[in-house]
């Protein structure tokens, strides 16, 4: 149990404690830490497969594993020489002049006071079944997307229908550990990147993953400029999206593919999210054996309950028409 810090300007009175819902556990497979723009997987699976090896009397993999240290070298190498107008940045520049500041702001109505935060509140959603997420990724994929393009088409086209504009703006995170040299190292192989997601209205499920592909794409090519350093080249100095006061993020994880998956233990993963204040939401994705889920935190008012509750019921309706459910 965590007791919640609430601010006086806009959140009700601390008359209860929050339990935070669906806690991450995995004995001696997995550990996954997550911070206020990703989660990143930090695996002892390699530790358990050496332990198993040995009581097999099996020889343990020798492959080395790539150094995060050497990666974060890298990064800060190609970062540090970036400028303003160096073509990398076209990408955060086009962002930033299209939503007039450089982290987005959620755009529905949360009823927090302007650069005001708010203790947030974690809700897990259960959005589709095993078999119905099968369904929906199909369809995605005969559109000529995936599942992560369908999730942001129908992100999109919730927001929209909720009163927000027409295209959703948002922080990713993205995983740039690549899958050959640091595919088993430990690390923090993560970067936010800014992505805009066209929800045309009346539009095919083709037109908006399309929409939605092209926008994803467009956001892995700034992968490797680091978004600290496109907020120090880029960010106003009265910019009030600091930590204080996040940005919207979506962040998608399909733990089927974590190391160990393949366990029966993992079938009951739990995520376990929290911020110390927001006057934003958060939406973290995630896919189990047993199907699609969300958790989202938000600053704690009554308005944003209502706000995200209504939003997320739109979500899953999109989605399961996603995959072929009469409405």
């Amino acid at each position: 149990m965590l007791r919640q810090r609430r601010c006086s300007a806009c959140c009700s009175p601390p008359t209860h404690e929050v339990s935070h819902q669906r806690p991450f556990l995995c004995p001696f497979r997995r550990e996954t830490a997550g911070s206020h723009e990703a989660i990143s997987g930090l695996t002892v699976h390699d530790l358990a497969r050496v332990y198993e090896d040995l009581i097999h009397r099996r020889r343990p993999d020798p492959t080395p594993v790539g150094s995060y240290l050497d990666f974060a070298r890298e990064e800060r190498a190609y970062n540090s020489v970036l400028r303003a107008q160096d073509e990398q940045l076209r990408h955060w520049r086009d962002f930033i002049s299209r939503g007039a500041r450089f982290l987005p702001t959620f755009p529905l109505d949360l009823g927090v006071r302007p650069d005001h935060s708010c203790a947030p509140v974690n809700s897990t959603h259960d959005l589709l079944s095993g078999h119905l997420t099968q369904r929906a990724e199909t369809a995605c994929r005969a559109s000529g997307g995936t599942l992560l393009t369908g999730l942001l088409a129908a992100m999109a086209t919730a927001v929209r229908d909720e009163g927000g504009p027409d295209t959703y703006r948002a922080l990713m995170p993205l995983n740039r550990r690549g899958p050959d040299r640091y595919r088993r190292s430990i690390g923090w192989f993560v970067n936010a990147v800014p992505i805009e997601i066209p929800a045309p209205r009346r539009a095919p499920l083709d037109v908006l993953v399309a929409g939605a592909r092209q926008g994803y794409e467009a956001a892995r090519r700034q992968a490797a400029v680091h978004s600290v350093r496109a907020q120090q080249l880029l960010g106003r100095a009265d910019d009030t999206a600091t930590d204080d006061h996040p940005a919207v993020l979506f962040s998608y994880l399909d733990f089927r593919t974590a190391p160990g998956a393949e366990h029966p233990s993992t079938h009951a993963a739990r995520v376990h999210l929290w911020y110390p204040a927001s006057d934003g939401s958060f939406f973290w994705f995630h896919r189990t054996h047993g199907g699609l889920h969300l958790n989202t935190l938000h600053a704690d008012t009554s308005r944003a309950r209502r706000t995200v509750n209504s939003l997320v019921e739109g979500l899953t309706r999109t989605l399961r028409a996603f995959a072929g459910v009469p409405g």
